[in-house]
């Protein structure tokens, strides 16, 4: 236990120094890797790509370790990278005017392959990969290919205002990880993570940077990858069922008009929030 702690410590240290000094190279950049807010306001929007040299560097130290737990720590650090990927390629060149997983998959069949179709295909195929090795069941294997995979889209949904998905991974995270306990070793990437977006928010919040399609899938897959790990299979088809539910929903309303119809659920997305998130 104290291994890990020691490994926590030093990751938060490198992710404060990653944090501020990738996040200022792209605030100083040019307008290609910038898009305009809500507001009107143009900031870059790949901020979230900071996290995956902060999980290479906490995965690094975890396998040096010897710790075990390798078939994990690689097959989680995979799902980062190639969500990653495909964020970076929808953050720059993506078809903003496309709205929803049905209509890009609709537009792809039509012949004109969206960012967002190529997303969930990634997603999916690597969600299967890491998947194959620990399920016993084809039941299981598909409950946590779909929490994956549907977790990774459920984030971008909610990256609409300034910290409002680093919000609701935290909360998230905080659930998962109560269901770790006596799992310190498993559950090292995703504290890692948290503390880092942690970090991170405040420059989402002061909207010196977005979050990003690129964040928001690192974010979303980290939660769906660590649903499959320590939630129960009942649980899972709850959480399963709740994902299904809230991307429909996404289809016909806006998550944002919810959010600000409830006052509590309005209060919890303003805070840290120089702006009034409805505005």
């Amino acid at each position: 236990m104290m291994e890990i702690t020691a490994i926590i410590a030093v990751s938060v240290i490198i992710s404060r120094f990653l944090l501020h000094n990738i996040i200022k190279m792209l605030y100083n950049s040019d307008m290609k890797c910038k898009t305009v807010n809500y507001r009107g306001k143009a900031i870059p929007a790949i901020g979230g790509i900071v996290f995956i040299p902060i999980l290479l560097v906490a995965v690094l130290l975890l396998l040096l370790s010897g710790l075990g737990n390798y078939y994990g720590y690689l097959g989680y650090l995979s799902l980062v990278v190639c969500m990653g990927f495909i964020g970076v390629i929808d953050d720059l060149v993506g078809d903003k005017s496309i709205k929803g997983l049905i209509k890009h998959v609709s537009s792809t069949l039509k012949g004109r392959m969206t960012t967002g179709f190529l997303k969930a295909m990634i997603g999916l195929l690597a969600s299967c990969l890491v998947s194959i090795g620990s399920t016993s069941t084809y039941a299981e294997f598909i409950v946590n290919v779909s929490v994956i995979t549907l977790f990774a889209n459920t984030l971008n949904l909610f990256d609409l205002r300034p910290g409002r998905a680093v919000k609701v991974f935290l909360l998230m995270s905080v659930v998962l990880l109560t269901g770790a306990k006596g799992r310190a070793e498993e559950a090292a990437p995703i504290i890692i993570l948290g503390l880092a977006a942690g970090l991170y928010i405040s420059y989402d919040l002061k909207e010196i940077c977005m979050l990003g399609d690129t964040g928001a899938n690192i974010l979303g897959i980290t939660l769906g990858y660590y649903s499959t790990l320590f939630l129960g299979f009942n649980m899972r088809l709850l959480l399963l069922g709740f994902l299904v539910f809230l991307n429909i929903l996404s289809e016909k309303v806006s998550i944002t008009e919810i959010i600000r119809s409830n006052r509590l659920l309005s209060y919890f997305d303003d805070m840290g929030r120089g702006q009034t998130g409805g505005k």
